[in-house]
């Protein structure tokens, strides 16, 4: 929550920096792709809007814009709610911890917004040309896209400010083997909006106040196409997802796919308020998620039904720095939370459903999926650090969390079953400890223990409550998830070289996982003892000649005791990924040229497979990409190449999922190229 030198850190963080984002974002505009590729121990790109199974070390992550929550208690998302023109960097902590509150039992990722230029007027414009193919249809007309951004700031007496648009039209994705991919988010065949203003002002040389905005918009447009079902009459796994065209759709009383997210941020900072630095903040988010209809009637809704997600959430914080004499440093203060969740489920009609061939969706009703309920969380919380010498440093922390949870009296969708609602608080103590021992000034040790918590998936619990299911009398069901993680490691800051290695272990004696039915919808959450664990490495080198290389290493496993038996069984591939490998080697190969090739390899997974609890097993893959960049007039032209091989390949939770239903099993993007031109003024 303050600047500090990663090196002084007793945890394993990482920093995607803005050079970092832009050098990915040829290959891939998705932060949920680039991080998914920077990040050890987060888990692949699920190439869908939906996060679901992108956990950090197989548990769930804070997504946090500058400090403001973007995880929702259900529908787990946040990722794709901002265009990455508009970052200026991203921040992780791996592994659980309490720093912002809940959610982040897996770790947090905060997302910081573009910074104003320190000149009165910088300004950059991007114009760029995507066409994703595969097999046959590389460069098909119909897959081709475009995108334009520009970003101004600057600063100008005691004035600063940020403006940034970028507006993305994408079109339509092929496979490896050229066949069109169904999306059922506002993916593909979509155009995208992204605006952020900030403007600040230095009252003093002490106090600032900054205002942001940020509106992310994005809609499925002219789309001709819904998912095949036919594939499910083939045994589940044997056959990919498929697309039918059925043409151009119709919604009559009711909305396209659409993601839309708006946020409002007040900052004030004052650096000395008796001796102690003060930092404010309020903030309000709001979101909504349309999903894509599907056809249920044989299956979970037994209609067609057209999901629609909303969520806000708004609170404040208020942290102070103080030091401890000259060799120490408080950081203590407040935090508020309060959100509300609720999906809608729109009804249509299945007679002109048929009738147009599964074009036409004319909305005849709707009905509560989950009902509005409201989260409010405060937290107090202090963290101490004390250099102990010019070696060896300490740091110790307590937050402490209440939580108010409340739904009315509602009626469950499918199962029409009276549910009597109520109110229900509880509490969480948690801790952390650690150290950093500087063996050199370039290569230190750290050790940690530390806690962390997160509400369980109430929406999902509401959805379809157990039998005799009670707000006030389930409270096992409903009580967070606290999570013991020990982790230790080695990293090193020389000149040519940059590298780090960890292992974790971490324990809940009440963990998380959701029951599913045999058609992989989750209809329930099982509470039970869970243990996870891994390795995880970095390296960069820098050996000369232009020349730099390295990557990441990601394993990890973990097992939880569904039946509270003491006999532990593998956890599913959506909780563990398998075997995680990055790759990279860059060449400065002239003074305004560079290339680069980078590789993702992803492991094979069949432990939770052999002991039944996976549908099937992972298999791996192998995914290059080829980005270079090159110096062209004022400017510089970015090529990226997206799956440079034409891999035909499914992501991991993908390939789970499709263990349930062919209809959910779909392949990656095949090879897809992208030119993007950067002018800087």
């Amino acid at each position: 929550r303050t600047a500090e030198v990663i090196q002084n850190i007793p945890r394993s963080v990482t920093v995607v920096t803005r050079a970092e984002v832009e050098q990915q974002t040829p290959v891939s505009r998705s932060l949920q792709d680039i991080v998914g590729r920077e990040v050890p121990g987060l888990g692949a790109s699920t190439q869908s809007r939906n996060q679901f199974g992108q956990n950090l070390r197989g548990r769930s992550v804070s997504i946090l814009i500058d400090g403001v929550p973007l995880t929702t208690n259900t529908q787990p998302r946040g990722l794709q709610t901002i265009a990455p023109n508009a970052v200026e960097r991203i921040e992780v902590v791996r592994g659980p911890n309490a720093i912002y509150g809940s959610q982040a039992t897996g770790g947090t990722i905060n997302i910081i917004t573009l910074m104003p230029s320190e000149n009165p007027l910088s300004q950059q414009s991007e114009v760029g040309l995507t066409a994703a193919g595969g097999g046959q249809r590389f460069l098909e007309s119909d897959s081709f896209g475009n995108y334009i951004a520009h970003s101004l700031s600057g600063t100008v007496g005691a004035y600063n400010y940020v403006f940034s648009f970028s507006r993305e039209s994408i079109g339509t994705f092929y496979d490896a083997e050229g066949d069109r991919i169904f999306n059922d988010r506002p993916l593909d065949q979509s155009n995208t909006y992204n605006i952020l203003a900030k403007a600040g002002v230095n009252l003093d040389s002490q106090q600032r106040l900054q205002l942001t905005f940020n509106r992310y918009s994005s809609t499925q447009v002219d789309n001709e196409y819904i998912n095949d079902l036919s594939v499910n009459t083939r045994p589940a796994g044997t056959e990919k997802a498929r697309a039918l065209r059925v043409g151009e759709l119709e919604f009559v009383d009711s909305t396209p796919p659409k993601d839309q997210t708006t946020l409002l941020n007040f900052t004030y900072t004052n650096d000395r308020v008796f001796g102690s630095s003060v930092q404010a903040q309020a903030y309000y988010r709001y979101s909504t998620l349309n999903f894509f209809p599907g056809d249920f009637r044989e299956a979970f809704f037994e209609n067609i039904t057209f999901g629609q997600v909303e969520n806000q959430n708004w609170g404040g914080r208020l942290q102070i720095e103080t030091p401890v004499f000259t060799v120490a440093k408080l950081v203590w203060g407040v935090d508020y939370n309060t959100e509300y969740n609720t999906v809608v489920q729109d009804i249509f009609d299945p007679a002109t459903f048929d009738e147009s061939g599964g074009r036409v969706y004319r909305k005849i009703d709707e009905r509560v999926e989950i009902p509005r309920y409201d989260l409010n969380q405060l937290g107090l919380f202090a963290q101490f650090q004390w250099d102990i010498s010019d070696n060896f440093l300490v740091t110790g922390g307590l937050r402490h969390q209440r939580v108010g949870f409340s739904v009315d009296d509602y009626t469950t969708f499918p199962g029409n079953a009276a549910i009597e609602g109520g109110e229900l608080n509880f509490n969480n103590t948690v801790f952390n400890a650690g150290a950093v021992y500087k063996i050199t000034d370039t290569f230190n040790v750290f050790g940690n223990f530390a806690q962390g918590f997160s509400i369980p998936d109430f929406g999902n619990l509401l959805r379809r409550p157990p039998a005799g299911f009670s707000i006030g009398g389930d409270f096992q069901q409903l009580e967070a998830v606290r999570v013991d993680n020990y982790e230790i490691g080695v990293r090193g800051n020389w000149e040519q070289v940059n590298a780090s290695i960890s292992g974790f272990y971490n324990t809940s004696e009440l963990g998380e996982s959701f029951v599913l039915d045999d058609r992989g919808f989750p209809i329930g959450i099982n509470r039970a003892p869970q243990r996870i664990y891994g390795v995880e490495g970095t390296l960069d080198w820098r050996p000369g000649g232009g020349w730099q290389l390295g990557g990441t290493a990601t394993w990890q496993e973990g097992e939880n005791d569904a039946n509270q038996d003491g006999d532990y069984l593998p956890l599913n591939s959506s909780i563990i990924s398998p075997l995680k490998l990055t790759t990279y080697i860059q060449h400065k190969t002239t003074p305004g040229w560079r290339n680069r090739l980078q590789l993702v390899y992803i492991g094979n997974r069949d432990r939770a497979f052999d002991k039944g609890v996976d549908p099937v097993g992972i298999d791996n893959y192998l995914v290059v990409d080829y980005i270079s960049s090159v110096k062209v007039g004022p400017g510089t032209l970015n090529i990226g190449i997206e799956n440079l091989l034409d891999t035909q390949y499914f992501p991991v939770q993908l390939q789970r999922a499709g263990g349930f239903d062919n209809s959910e099993r779909f392949a990656a993007r095949g090879r897809a190229l992208s030119l993007r031109y950067v002018l800087n003024w």
